[in-house]
C-alpha cells in the first residue's frame, strides 16, 4: 500500500525579526522525506521597523498580544504569497 504524501511549510522568525526562514517539505510522515526548499527571506526595512514597533507594543500593553500576533502572521503570509512559496 502506497502512503499518502503531504506537503508542509515551516516558517520561523527569530527575536531579531529581520527575516523569516522557510522550509517546504514533502513527506508521508514516516519514511519518505523530500526537502523542496530551505531559504531565508530578509524583511525590508519598513516591515522590520513595523515588527519592532509591534514588539514594543506587546511589551507595553499586554491586552494587545493576540492582536499583535495576528498582524505579524498577516505579514508573514503576505511575504510568502509575494514570493510564491505557497504555489509550488
Amino acid at each position: 500500500m502506497k502512503n499518502k504524501l503531504y506537503t508542509a511549510i515551516g516558517l520561523m522568525s527569530g527575536t531579531s525579526m529581520d527575516g523569516v526562514d522557510a522550509s517546504l517539505i514533502r513527506s508521508d510522515g514516516f519514511n519518505q522525506f523530500t526537502n523542496i526548499l530551505d531559504e531565508y527571506f530578509e524583511y525590508n526595512e519598513s516591515l522590520h521597523q513595523k515588527l519592532i514597533e509591534l514588539r514594543n507594543l506587546i511589551i507595553n500593553i499586554n491586552d494587545s498580544t493576540f492582536e499583535a500576533l495576528l498582524i505579524y502572521l498577516m505579514y508573514v503570509l503576505q511575504l510568502t504569497s509575494q514570493l510564491n512559496i505557497c504555489n509550488m
